[in-house]
């Protein structure tokens, strides 16, 4: 059974947690002096490195493995459960200069375990530190908030995921083209762990070492950029006809319409950005892309308001009960209103 890429490529030093240099500031300065604060708030969306940070932390601390303790606050969430953790806390490091408690989506304990938790944070041992991550800052108790470091993640840019992808890919000796990597940003939605897990998914599933994007498309069920492209021009066009064959192909072909709806956003933003002279936009896109993309922009027919249609469009797809409708809705509407315009 191959390893789990998580797990094989999950981050085991401060350089290897990516976008975060002030959070990874912080820690290592407090390593460096030997001055660690005696709890740690880290807050920030799924999947971008907080638990792998607050390990790394542990381990620069000089941290022996049985003096690390990971807590589970979403299934630990009652009183009985702190009180267990917080008895434990008076007890001597066995190998090390601390103990640490990493408690993961902390915001799940009840207010009862909070209070419970309260007193200990307040007045911990001089060598207890605690580790508090979320996902939900906003449901921690403020008296906890008060008690910490607060230390925030920021979600990752789809640059950054995209570098990720191709390096990842690099590590186990296989070469992505970039529209993939850009395609496996999209498709992460803002977490490192799930491009790993897109990747994974690739990489399993091919046989040789070069992947094509066509390839990488067909794994990944998303639509053809030939595709998002037609239905793109289209809509810029008012060309409802051609709009909707597009559509219809990609939902022949068992496309996600929220993706197939995401890229064509992507585009439209970079056309609208590129009709406004932003024009280093058009480097994160193949050749192909850049002449739809430059087309489009030069017809000086995407708005702001276009944008918001799509953007309305894409979030309603999943409560559709014809998953192409928004979309072909889009397109009507949009020629409609170029026709009582002009």
């Amino acid at each position: 059974m191959k390893q789990s890429l998580y797990q094989k490529h999950r981050p085991a030093t401060f350089d290897d947690i990516a976008g975060q240099p002030q959070v990874v500031s912080v820690l290592e300065k407090a390593v460096e002096n030997g001055e660690p604060a005696h709890a740690y708030l880290l807050t920030g969306p799924r999947g971008i490195g907080k638990t792998s940070a607050a390990r790394i932390f542990a381990t620069r601390l000089d941290c022996a493995p049985i003096d690390v303790f990971e807590i589970d606050a979403a299934s630990h969430t009652s009183v009985e459960h702190i009180r267990e953790l917080t008895a434990s806390v008076y007890t001597q490091p066995v190998e090390s200069s601390y103990k640490v408690y990493i408690l993961d989506e902390v915001h799940m304990l009840s207010k009862a375990a909070f209070n419970a938790f309260l007193k200990t944070l307040e007045e911990p041992p001089a060598y207890a530190i605690f580790i508090l991550v979320t996902t939900e800052s906003d449901k921690v108790p403020d008296t906890i908030v008060s008690r910490c470091i607060p230390l925030s993640f920021r979600q990752p840019s789809l640059a950054l995921l995209q570098e990720g992808a191709l390096a990842l890919a690099g590590k186990e000796g296989y070469v992505l083209e970039e529209q993939s990597a850009a395609l496996i940003a999209l498709m992460a939605d803002g977490s490192f762990r799930d491009m790993v897990t897109v990747i994974q998914k690739i990489l399993f599933t091919v046989d040789g070492k070069n992947v094509s994007h066509d390839t990488v498309e067909t794994i990944l069920g998303a639509p053809k950029h030939r595709l998002v492209n037609d239905y793109v021009r289209a809509l810029t066009k008012q060309d409802v006809q051609g709009g909707i064959h597009a559509v219809a192909a990609a939902a022949k072909d068992s496309v996600d319409m929220t993706l197939f709806a995401r890229l064509c956003i992507r585009k439209i933003r970079a056309a609208l950005l590129v009709q406004s002279g932003i024009t280093d936009v058009l480097d994160e896109y193949t050749d192909e892309d850049r002449v739809c993309i430059q087309e489009v922009a030069d017809q000086g027919a995407v708005s702001c308001q276009l944008l918001k249609s799509l953007i309305a469009a894409s979030l309603a797809i999943p409560g559709s009960p014809v998953k192409t409708l928004p979309l072909e809705y889009l397109l009507i509407d949009a020629a409609v209103i170029s026709t009582t315009a002009s």
